[in-house]
């Protein structure tokens, strides 16, 4: 995982890394371009991309990205051969093509979660991708917090033995977007917490969920079974907003010890019979702070880099179709009132 200390290293002009952005929305403008432009040395912004030609000229020339490097057709980005790859930031419905289309050009992929609509759409790509033999990394920003990135170490190196059960809640505010209010909070941003629990405990077999409505607010809480034979539990709702501490996961391990984490900047390992430690990120890694705290310029760097030294990318394409296969079978058993298998890869 990419640690902080890695934004200081010097990158050569001729090491950097290409990029060409499709897709000119508010994620573009307020998380992803000062990420590349500020913080990520080792990516070279080459040209927008946008249907709608007031949002890219309104990014291209805040971002100073020259008028012959502004399109509407992101075919004429593909075709560029100073661009290895780009970033897209459009929609579900849309990114299906774009990374079909990408993946022939040979270009890198990175794509904001989640990546299709679909799992069969995310299974397409994945051939793709991997017969085209380029890098593909999913945006699931929230894996570089301190508090997520810290987790995953104590879970990897052994602190509490075999994760037996996860607990995981996720509180945000309805989307201003034209989204069902479901759809919102399973694969809009619950799909943030499927990805994280997966993260921690590896993919889940079978899910049965539970849902409250009131007008475009949705509360769903969910029981999950996982292949490693372990248990967990995942609160989403839209009955929140972002001014308060809104996420918090919990891990129980087989050695009587357990962890948990706390709005991505706070980590707490409890030991049996022992004095509890505690790892916290003084900087607040709420949506609202910086870019690297909110883990948007530690994921384009780790893309950076697994292009430069042709390692693979941290979070590729079986996460995402993990993801949204976990999201699907969430939403079958909403609509069957009914536990919900998750298909194998």
């Amino acid at each position: 995982m990419t640690t902080r200390n890695d934004f200081h290293r010097d990158t050569k002009s001729e090491d950097r890394v290409g990029l060409g952005v499709i897709g000119c929305g508010n994620i573009t403008e307020f998380r992803h371009l000062p990420a590349i432009v500020s913080e990520v040395p080792e990516l070279d912004l080459k040209a927008l991309c946008n249907r709608s030609e007031h949002n890219l000229h309104h990014l291209g020339n805040r971002y100073r990205v020259a008028h012959d490097d502004r399109y509407t057709d992101y075919h004429e980005l593909l075709d560029r051969d100073d661009i290895h790859a780009i970033l897209i930031a459009a929609s579900p419905a849309a990114n299906f093509e774009i990374v079909l289309e990408a993946a022939k050009a040979r270009k890198h992929v990175f794509v904001e979660k989640p990546m299709a609509e679909t799992a069969e759409q995310a299974r397409m790509m994945v051939e793709s991708v991997e017969r085209a033999g380029v890098k593909f990394q999913v945006g699931f920003n929230k894996r570089y917090y301190y508090a997520y990135r810290k987790a995953f170490e104590l879970i990897r190196d052994g602190d509490i033995g075999v994760p037996t059960g996860v607990s995981a809640r996720f509180w945000f505010p309805p989307s201003r977007r034209a989204i069902p209010p479901r759809k919102q909070v399973v694969s809009q941003n619950g799909i943030h917490v499927l990805d994280l629990v997966q993260f921690f405990i590896g993919p889940a077999c079978e899910v049965f969920a539970r849902e409250q409505v009131e007008k475009d607010r949705v509360t769903i809480s969910a029981t999950l079974a996982f292949q490693s034979g372990a248990v967990g539990s995942v609160l989403l709702s839209s009955c929140a907003s972002w001014s308060y501490p809104n996420e918090r996961l919990d891990v129980v391990g087989s050695n009587g010890c357990c962890l948990s984490a706390e709005n991505g900047r706070r980590v707490a390992l409890f030991v049996d019979d022992k004095p509890s430690l505690h790892f916290e990120e003084t900087i607040s890694a709420h949506w609202l702070t910086g870019h690297k705290e909110a883990g948007f310029a530690l994921q384009l760097q780790a893309f950076a880099h697994s292009i430069q030294t042709g390692n693979s990318t941290e979070v590729g394409l079986q996460d995402g179709l993990r993801s949204i296969m976990l999201a699907e079978a969430m939403e079958h058993s909403l609509e069957t009132h009914r536990p919900s298998a998750v298909p194998r890869e």
